[in-house]
């Protein structure tokens, strides 16, 4: 009954194979080819465009007309397999085309007759589940292969709105009344309604168009019916959780925003009371640098206040491995962005699926200007509930921030009737507080809110025995718990310390490459910028070197050149390491094809730093005008330091302030840092420096001894070796 009316379309289909091609270069490519309903397409990781055009039937006019795609027919969810974004005939990328959204709006009221041309980049990104079936576990980066999917549906057809909401009307009454209580006397009421509008339907086959209009004249009595619970208010979120990268490439997760956020800004239009909130500012600058129509239309979603950017930082980072000094920069990075493309100052971290948040945050977030946090994540705990959804989160220095768990237990909530009882009776701080988020569209493979959900959540708005719904924003949310926290002074709860998720195992070493990338140009990155920061105080122009040229890493991010050479190089290099800690890279939770990427990203992050490491380190060294025969050593570390160098073949101590330099004069021989002599017997091996000495079993590898030259001091007890590994049962 929502589409009385269909009739055929004419489809062409263009492989691409191998890395996706941009509109204007696969419409001009030859190699198109007729298509079918039914015809197979799409290798793993392959993209397919399809074109659809034809004639509005000139019997439809005055009547809605809707294109209606469907690029498989699998049961798995939006963002886990096909996905396509539609594009105009001049090139502008309006919606997205997946399992939960099939359709192309052409006209709300036809003339007749009148052509349309749209053409669809569809991806095949396969299942997890199906590539391990096809023998290919790793999921690596192999877009050629047999077909994935078939199309299962083109065709133009008459929209009915009135039936689509009537439908989506009797799915949210139903699951209203079974998320009643058996003696609430509503559920007996809305089960009559039921019984007499089946039968109302079932004349449909006699006028369809009167069964709707009866039908409705039963559910608009129960959907305009007030006394909803004022106990507890729902605070409705759009929301995509886009996981930017995961059991797909990057390079998909920017077509993957381009889907979403095109289909958001159309639904947008649609609904100009809804909001949509979105974190992670690398996707808005995936936007602006890729897809510019898509940016300037959340720009101007932004300024109209439909559109809500949160989160503050970068990426949604990992919270255990990433330093502090990361952690501020992924804010530093994130609110920067914010602020100069969009002219929003955030005030809130965003990272509901991140596996676990170190005691430190609290403070590296007040620090920063942040008091409002949330996350998701620790619903999923397997031993022991977290006891508190909207609370005080207290970090190691005393630093508070006003933290929210939305009791609906996700991020990717579709506003059932279930999901809406469940959130208020789950809801733990009764209490004192009556309000809480619910992040509602389909995420972690993107998609966002469907139209549906839009519906429901108007239709929410004062349902009897229903918590209230209604649209609203983080910012929102959180200046109405604030105003209630301040109310309720010593009764809002406390949580000192970690933040501990018992779920995700291995984050900590899975990946190991992953890890050592993130943490040596972590190093790289501080040593990069102490050097410029010396060469900057002391007045001294750093040159760009001439050789090696910077490197093109797998998802550079354009950006403004800025006066200097080295700014744009450090900017990239920050932007590349801060993308890499994103939640589900840094902890190797990601296929194979991400951690190839990763790779390649941190030899371009340490090239970056080793060039302008060169650039200013040669730079001061000319500057102060030493020997030739002398040497330079740095130290950037933030206290003093002694160490052994061999000069001559002689091993001489030497000593370098924090963060300075010492010179040495080194003749014509080389300078060996660290320098140490090595004596082995057969059962151990004694390494020392001349002020150091320690002593290694050969066999065990334990430390036997570890003793200060100067004073005969030995660390190592008798008996109680170092470096013995010891396994403990985890309770």
């Amino acid at each position: 009954m929502v589409y009385p009316e269909t009739s055929e379309v004419t489809i062409e289909s263009l492989d691409v194979h191998g890395e996706p091609i941009r509109f204007e270069y696969a419409v001009a490519r030859a190699g198109w080819k007729p298509m079918s309903v039914g015809d197979a397409w799409g290798g793993a990781w392959d993209t397919t465009w399809i074109t659809v055009t034809g004639h509005v039937p000139k019997s439809w006019a005055g009547k809605a007309v809707h294109i209606r795609v469907r690029l498989e027919a699998s049961a798995a969810g939006e963002g886990f397999t096909a996905e396509g974004l539609v594009f105009t005939a001049d090139g502008v990328p309006v919606r997205a085309i997946n399992v939960a959204r099939d359709d192309i709006p052409i006209t709300a009221c036809a003339q007749g007759g009148e052509p349309f041309e749209y053409y669809i980049e569809a991806a095949a990104n396969p299942p997890v589940e199906w590539l391990g079936r096809r023998g290919n576990p790793d999921l690596d980066a192999q877009p050629y292969g047999a077909a994935l999917f078939t199309l299962s549906r083109a065709e133009v057809a008459v929209f009915d709105e009135r039936a689509w909401r009537l439908r989506i009307a009797l799915q949210l009454l139903n699951e209203t009344r079974q998320a009643m209580p058996d003696d609430e006397p509503r559920r007996a009421r809305l089960a009559g309604m039921f019984e007499t509008v089946c039968n109302v339907i079932d004349s449909s086959r006699v006028d369809a168009r009167m069964a709707i209009n009866r039908a409705w004249a039963l559910v608009e009595p129960h959907l305009a019916a007030t006394g909803g619970v004022a106990t507890h208010r729902i605070v409705g979120v759009g929301h995509a959780h886009i996981d930017s990268a995961w059991l797909w490439p990057v390079r998909e997760t920017i077509r993957k925003c381009a889907r979403t956020f095109s289909t958001v800004l159309a639904y947008l239009e649609q609904y100009p009371h809804a909001r949509f909130s979105c974190s992670q500012a690398v996707q808005y600058a995936w936007m602006k640098q890729h897809y510019p129509t898509i940016f300037a239309g959340i720009q101007n979603a932004v300024k109209n206040g439909q559109w809500e950017p949160i989160g503050s930082m970068w990426v949604e980072p990992d919270g255990n491995m990433t330093s502090g000094e990361s952690l501020v920069r992924q804010i530093l990075l994130g609110r920067g962005f914010f602020e100069s493309e969009l002219g929003v100052s955030t005030t809130d971290v965003w990272i509901p699926d991140v596996f676990g948040y170190a005691a430190t945050m609290p403070g590296i977030f007040t620090g920063c200007g942040i008091d409002r946090f949330v996350t998701q994540k620790l619903s999923w705990n397997e031993f022991n509930r977290m006891p508190h959804h909207t609370f005080w989160w207290e970090g190691l220095d005393g630093s508070r921030v006003l933290t929210h768990f939305p009791p609906v237990d996700t991020y990717n909530a579709v506003v059932s009737g279930g999901e809406v009882r469940s959130s208020a009776g789950k809801f733990s701080d009764n209490d004192w507080a009556s309000v809480s988020l619910m992040p509602f569209g389909h995420g972690d493979g993107g998609g966002g809110p469907t139209k549906d959900m839009y519906e429901r959540v108007a239709m929410l708005r004062n349902q009897p025995a229903m918590p209230s719904v209604e649209f609203g924003t983080v910012a929102g949310f959180f200046d109405a718990a604030e105003q209630e926290a301040a109310a309720a002074g010593s009764r809002v709860a406390t949580w000192s310390g970690e933040l501990y998720f018992e779920k995700h195992r291995g984050t900590f070493t899975t990946q190991a490459a992953t890890k050592a990338g993130n943490r040596r140009n972590g190093h790289r990155l501080r040593e990069a910028e102490f050097y410029l920061a010396a060469a900057v105080l002391l007045g001294i122009d750093v040159s760009a070197p001439v050789q090696p040229a910077p490197p093109q890493a797998v998802y550079d991010v354009a950006q403004p050149t800025a006066r200097m050479w080295w700014a744009n190089e450090l900017q990239r290099a920050w932007e590349l390491y801060l993308m890499n800690q994103f939640h589900d890279i840094l902890p190797g939770s990601s296929i194979k094809w991400v951690g190839a990427d990763n790779r390649t990203d941190h030899e371009v992050i340490a090239t970056l730093c080793q060039r302008i490491t060169t650039a200013a380190t040669t730079a001061i060294a000319r500057h102060i005008a030493i020997d030739s025969t002398a040497a330079i050593l740095w130290n950037t570390l933030s206290h003093h330091r002694r160490d052994v160098v061999s000069l001559n073949g002689l091993l001489t101590p030497v000593y370098v302030p924090s963060c300075g330099f010492s010179t040495v004069s080194s003749g014509d021989t080389r300078i060996i840092v660290n320098a140490t002599q090595i004596v082995s017997t057969e059962t151990q091996i004694t390494l020392t420096n001349g002020e150091v000495s320690c002593t290694i079993h050969r066999t065990t590898g334990l430390v036997t001894s570890l003793i200060d030259v100067a004073t005969g001091y030995d660390a190592v007890a008798v008996g109680e070796p170092f470096n013995e590994l010891q396994i403990f049962a985890d309770y």
